[in-house]
């Protein structure tokens, strides 16, 4: 597992004044909202279903156990699962497997991106795995459409003084980590060393596992603003790696998981190591009024 590479000019930005540090934070609040309230975004998602062995089909007649919504093919596929590969056959036209037109059974190992016409729009059907969990997550683009993204977003105020440096710790060789998800799984990440910082007049430790992007660490952590204030299952935070043996923490930019946003998510759950006993009054929060989710 090789480490985020040093990059001396993102940690110069990252440190750069008030003013430009507001304008960044600002800029991806905007770009993480558009990603929720895209087409085929977390909040477009109608629905998770687990195969089970054998045959299930797909559409929204009232004999597909895999229900689409309203507009779609009565009948559109059929999914078989057999041997941990999943069966994708074709009961009506106009559809695309991965971007490519699907005319005939394709054998897939689980995953996949399924397009289905439904009158105006198309619905994006994902085949997911979470294990030994073979899934289909329906998204309809008409759902994330009528979210209103200021009753379902909201934040603390941007604050300079949670912009925190850290020591960086590297892993110890081919370290990992025991992560739960939402649905119980348990699997091994592996640790991408550890932020060590000061709150308060006590040493804090979050351990850091790769993230999505390259050069990237990712933190899944919890703390005390977690229910009242904040999602009960933690919040992420996505930063630069190490420069000279120090990392940026800026809890502006943190995040609640997916899991918040919809009940069709499989999220990581924060571990033990990441719990924080102060609030990180700082990053995204619940909106006033709204229905607490743990």
């Amino acid at each position: 597992m090789s480490l985020p590479t040093t990059n001396r000019a993102r940690a110069a930005a990252q440190t750069e004044g008030h003013e430009d540090h507001g304008a960044r934070v600002a800029a991806f609040r905007e770009r993480y909202v558009g990603k929720l309230a895209a087409p085929h975004g977390w909040w477009a998602i109608a629905s998770l279903d687990w195969l089970e062995p054998g045959e299930s089909l797909l559409g929204c007649g009232a004999d597909a156990r895999l229900a689409l919504p309203a507009g779609a093919p009565e009948r559109v596929a059929r999914l078989t699962l057999v041997d941990e590969r999943v069966v994708v056959a074709p009961l009506t036209g106009g559809l695309e497997l991965d971007g490519e037109p699907l005319t005939e059974p394709k054998t897939t190992d689980g995953v996949g991106a399924l397009t289905v016409p439904a009158g105006e729009v198309r619905l994006l059907v994902r085949l997911i795995r979470r294990g030994e969990l073979f899934g289909v997550r329906v998204y309809d683009p008409r759902l994330s459409a009528a979210r209103d993204p200021a009753a379902s977003v909201a934040w603390f105020d941007t604050d300079p003084a949670w912009v925190i440096e850290a020591e960086f710790l590297p892993p110890l060789p081919d370290e990992t980590i025991p992560i739960v998800n939402a649905l119980g799984q348990v699997s091994d990440a592996a640790v991408a060393g550890r932020a060590v910082f000061e709150r308060g007049g006590q040493r804090h430790t979050l351990v850091a596992t790769p993230a999505g992007t390259p050069g990237r660490l990712f933190f899944n952590f919890r703390d005390a603003t977690n229910v009242r204030e904040t999602y009960g299952g933690g919040r992420f935070l996505n930063v630069d790696g190490p420069v000279d043996g120090r990392i940026v923490l800026d809890f502006n930019l943190c995040h609640h998981p997916p899991c918040a946003h919809t009940p069709y998510a499989t999220c990581p759950v924060p571990p033990e190591e990441n719990r924080l006993p102060f609030e990180v009054r700082a990053g995204e929060r619940y909106p006033e009024g709204a229905s607490v989710r743990d």
